[in-house]
């Protein structure tokens, strides 16, 4: 049998084995779970951004 590809959700830290749906963009996924999706971090707005407001 060959081995089933894991990848590590960076959010929760949870492993996601490989699926067909995934199969297109396998190395890009990044969420386990919509839970995980809605949990990740927020991200840091740019200087400039910030300096506009």
């Amino acid at each position: 049998m060959f081995p089933i590809a894991c990848n590590t959700a960076p959010t929760c830290g949870r492993e996601m084995s490989w699926r067909k749906s995934r199969a297109k963009n396998w190395d890009e996924v990044k969420y386990c779970s919509q839970d995980c999706r809605a949990n990740k971090p927020a991200t840091a707005k740019p200087a400039a951004v910030a300096d506009q407001t």
